[in-house]
C-alpha cells in the first residue's frame, strides 16, 4: 500500500485479493464511513460531502474498479455490482475494519446493496441514494443505451453531454449555476486527469448497471438503511428507489424535492443532503449510543 498526505487527506491504493488495485482517499477520524460513487464517477463525486463528514467520521472515498486511479479491467464481463461489492468488502477488511458505515450513489448504491447482501458482517449501516433494485426495459433504453451508443463509437464529447442531461437539473443546465455545482462538473468530468483512461471502465459500469438485479436479495438486508431519491431525477426516477425502500424491512425513505432534486442532488442540494445523511448516521452509531 502507498500513501501521500495532502492537506490532511491521505490518497492511497491497495492490492486486493479480488485481483484489482483500488485507489481511495481517506480523511477525518471516528467510525469508518465508506462512500461509493456511481457510473463513470470516481471519488471526486463526494467532494461536497468529504470535508463535512470528516468532521465526525473516518471517511474513505473509493475509486471503484474502472474509475479514477483504480485498475481498469478491459473485459466488461469483469464488472458487476456483485464483483464490485466483493471489491468493497475486501477494501474494508484490508483497511483493518471489522465493519463500516457504507453509502453509495447510483451504481455505488447497487454495489452497496450487494455488499449488504453478500457481506453483511462488514456493513453497520447502509445508505442507498438514487438507487434501483434492477434494470427494467425503460432504464436499459434510457441512460444505458444512449450513453453506450456514444461511447462505443468513441465520441466521449457526446457521451459527456448525454450524461450531463440525465444527471443534472434543467435549472443548472440553463444557468450553469451555482458555481459550486459547476466546479463539481469541471473537477469530476472535464478537468479530471483520468477521463480518457476510464472510458473503458465506463463501459464496464454500464454493463454492471445492465446486469444488476438484487430484488430477491433485498429482504436479506438487516443493517439500518436510509434510501433517498430526487423527485426530479431523470436518470433513476424516484419510483425505483421507492421499490428498494419497500423491499428492505429496516429501511427509511427520504425524497428530496424541488427544481434541484436531480440525479446529482448530493451536489445540487448538498446542504440538505449532508444534513439528512449525518442525522441518519448519528441515529446508528457503532457503540450503540446515539449522538446529538
Amino acid at each position: 500500500m502507498t500513501a501521500v498526505h495532502t492537506d490532511e487527506v491521505i490518497n492511497a491504493d491497495v492490492e486486493l485479493d479480488t485481483g484489482v488495485r483500488l485507489s481511495y482517499a481517506r480523511c477525518g477520524a471516528g467510525e469508518p464511513l465508506v462512500l461509493l460513487p456511481g457510473t463513470g464517477s470516481d471519488r471526486r463525486f463526494w467532494d461536497r460531502q468529504l470535508p463535512v463528514f470528516a468532521q465526525r467520521y473516518d471517511v474513505i472515498v473509493v475509486d471503484n474498479r474502472g474509475s479514477g486511479e483504480s485498475d481498469v479491467p478491459g473485459d466488461t464481463s469483469l464488472y458487476s455490482s456483485e464483483i464490485m461489492a466483493d471489491d468493497a468488502a475486501a477494501l474494508i477488511r484490508a483497511l483493518g475494519f471489522d465493519r463500516a458505515h457504507v453509502a453509495g450513489h447510483s451504481l455505488g448504491a447497487s454495489i452497496g446493496q450487494q455488499l449488504a447482501i453478500r457481506h453483511p458482517d462488514v456493513v453497520h449501516s447502509l445508505q442507498l441514494h438514487a438507487t434501483k433494485a434492477r434494470n427494467d426495459e425503460w432504464l436499459r433504453r434510457a441512460f444505458g443505451y444512449t450513453s453506450r451508443y456514444a461511447l462505443e463509437r468513441g465520441d466521449r464529447k457526446v457521451a459527456f453531454r448525454i450524461t450531463m442531461m440525465w444527471m443534472l437539473s434543467a435549472e443548472y443546465l440553463d444557468t450553469r449555476q451555482p458555481a459550486e455545482v459547476a466546479d463539481m462538473v469541471n473537477r469530476c468530468y472535464i478537468e479530471n486527469p483520468n477521463v480518457e483512461r476510464n472510458a473503458t471502465g465506463m463501459l464496464g459500469h454500464l454493463e454492471a448497471n445492465a446486469k444488476h438485479d438484487s430484488l430477491a436479495g433485498l429482504a436479506l438486508i438487516a443493517a439500518p438503511t436510509l434510501v433517498t431519491a430526487g423527485a426530479n431525477d431523470a436518470m433513476i426516477p424516484a419510483r425505483y428507489s421507492e421499490l428498494v425502500a419497500r423491499s428492505i424491512s429496516t429501511a427509511s425513505y427520504k425524497l428530496f424535492t424541488g427544481p434541484r432534486s436531480s440525479h446529482a442532488y448530493p451536489w445540487e442540494m448538498s446542504e440538505e443532503f449532508n444534513a439528512a445523511t449525518l442525522a441518519f448516521l448519528r441515529e446508528h452509531p457503532m457503540n450503540g449510543d446515539r449522538h446529538v
